[in-house]
């Protein structure tokens, strides 16, 4: 891969090969924050998935907001790059192809599937960033990895993979079919390569002095500048997966507070609601049987819907008070607590009566529970 630096701006141009992510870390890391904004230019097929994450990751955290320019084409791993970025803007001229990962496997059948689960992985890494870049449904996104999808200027501002349209860098070969091949289409931008190779105006290091300086700006432990570049490669991923894991870790412990917390106050509520009850069905304002709804009531709508709901409630009479008769003359009677209309019909129907002169509140009670309907007082 080239990759060249003219003040704010890095060309990378060509494929992501193995020790790429390291070498583009190297150079971004030099000018991270120098800046008030960097402007990556692009013109890649895609390559390996590992080194383009940790170009990815970078892009992503950097201190300087980063707009990436495609100036060709961006495919395969290099569509994914862009979707770190702030901005994205695409030469009117250009293509974007976004595919599912693919790889290849040489071993027993336990290695086969280690390698689709770790694809699998990928796929659902990639449709996680096609979402928060987009905006589209996680089945869009999940389209969009089946088959090879190529995108023109237009048809990527649309699908919102880009923000907006530029003039071309550079005039293209004739292609029949943009579409119909990757390399094809890639080398059809031939002159942005050959213009970058006459002019460079990056300082390159040697590989021990860009290791070094990568694993100084990161503070990786393990490794050195003699490490292979898959040691470093490997050490950077797992800095990246170990900040995460301190955010989740955090995000947790927080999240476990609350909970606590929730717990806390919804037991001091139950206790509360608890008092209002006892103190309530002690002073006669509902029975036994009535609690739950009022239960429920402070549960649901809160201590304060509660109290309001209490404080309108009277003094309940039991209904074997309310009713009179009996013996001739005698304004009261034996206590009928438990009574139900079919017991009032066949042991005292002169009470019930009674009841529904004097009382028709309660006569109608037992109606209701009778006839499962109003009782009309005429």
């Amino acid at each position: 891969m080239i990759i060249k630096v003219k003040g704010n701006q890095i060309f990378v141009y060509g494929t992501i090969w193995e020790g790429d992510g390291t070498y583009f870390l190297d150079v971004f890391s030099r000018i991270d924050g120098t800046f008030p904004v960097i402007d990556i230019h692009l013109h890649c097929n895609g390559g390996s998935v590992f080194d383009g994450n940790l170009m990815y990751n970078s892009i992503l955290t950097a201190k300087s907001p980063c707009d990436i320019y495609i100036d060709g084409v961006a495919a395969s791993m290099a569509a994914i790059l862009t979707l770190a970025a702030r901005k994205v803007y695409m030469v009117e001229n250009g293509f974007l192809m976004i595919h599912a990962p693919s790889g290849y496997t040489w071993g027993d059948a336990k290695k086969h599937e280690s390698n689709a689960d770790l694809l699998r992985s990928i796929e659902k890494n990639f449709t996680k960033k096609l979402i928060a870049k987009t905006g589209m449904t996680e089945k869009q996104a999940k389209e969009l990895l089946v088959g090879d999808n190529w995108f023109n200027a237009e048809q990527a501002k649309e699908a919102k993979l880009i923000d907006d349209i530029i003039e071309p860098v550079t005039t293209t070969t004739e292609v029949e079919n943009p579409t119909d091949n990757l390399t094809t289409t890639f080398n059809s931008f031939a002159a942005l390569l050959a213009g970058n190779d006459n002019n460079n105006n990056n300082d390159n290091k040697n590989p021990l002095e860009m290791k070094k300086d990568v694993i100084a700006k990161f503070g990786l432990v393990g490794v050195n500048e003699q490490s292979s570049d898959t040691a470093v490669i490997q050490a950077i991923e797992d800095h990246f997966n170990n900040k995460t894991a301190t955010l989740q870790s955090n995000l947790q412990a927080e999240k476990t507070k609350y909970e606590t917390l929730e717990k806390t106050l919804n037991e001091q509520r139950d206790t509360q609601i608890k008092n209002m009850l006892d103190a309530g069905q002690a002073a006669g304002k509902f029975t036994a049987a009535q609690r739950e709804t009022y239960e429920s009531i402070g549960k649901a709508s809160g201590i304060q819907a509660l109290e309001t709901v209490l404080e309108g409630l009277g003094k309940r009479t039991p209904l074997s008070s309310q009713v009179k008769g009996g013996g001739s003359g005698s304004d009261t009677t034996a206590a009928r607590e438990g009574w139900d209309w079919d017991k009032y019909q066949k042991e005292a129907p002169q009470e019930l009566e009674a009841l529904a002169q004097k009382n028709p509140e309660s006569f109608g009670e037992l109606y209701q529970a009778k006839f499962n309907k109003p009782f009309k007082n005429q």
